[in-house]
């Protein structure tokens, strides 16, 4: 069962990538959930940095799914050779509704990432597993994506994003 890496991204974010520009981490938590989220890091001891790179991760048997393009028109697949050594915790689900589900005893539990290539991919395939019927499982990344992290890419048609951002 191969481990897949990702993250759909900006035209915006990719051509700062591609030039070698990614000063800035993309990601961070709602301001509403953010004392929610860095609350449960610290009571999980797992360190907790306000900006990250989001990646989402499945195991290459599971279908990706259509909705992941609402975060944007370009997929970037991630090599797990430089990429797995730097992620840092991950969850079976988006990791801001795992640690929100945890009010209702429904928590999947974010997790440590940590070991050698083969432990840290055993981590993830296991988190896949449990993933049920969630759009998609999420590990974050402390530093910047760069050029030697990019397998290959795809784009999805800017009309459907558009159309998807219409209708919110």
């Amino acid at each position: 069962m191969g481990l897949v890496l990702y993250r759909n991204m900006s035209s915006e974010e990719w051509d700062n990538l591609e030039k070698g520009q990614t000063p800035i981490l993309p990601s961070k938590d709602g301001n509403k959930e953010e004392s929610m989220v860095a609350d449960y890091f610290k009571r999980h001891n797992l360190p907790h940095p306000k900006r990250f790179v989001s990646i989402a991760f499945t195991v290459a048997s599971r279908d990706i799914g259509e909705a992941m393009w609402a975060y944007g028109s370009i997929r970037v697949f991630l090599n797990p050779d430089t990429v797995l050594p730097d992620l840092i915790v991950a969850s079976p689900i988006d990791i801001q509704n795992d640690v929100y589900n945890e009010r209702n005893n429904n928590i999947y539990g974010v997790v440590k990432v940590q070991g050698d290539k083969k432990n840290r991919e055993g981590i993830l395939v296991d988190l896949c597993k449990k993933r049920n019927e969630h759009l998609y499982s999420e590990a974050r990344l402390y530093r910047p994506l760069e050029k030697r992290d990019i397998l290959r890419t795809e784009e999805k048609e800017d009309d459907w994003i558009s159309n998807l951002q219409k209708m919110s």
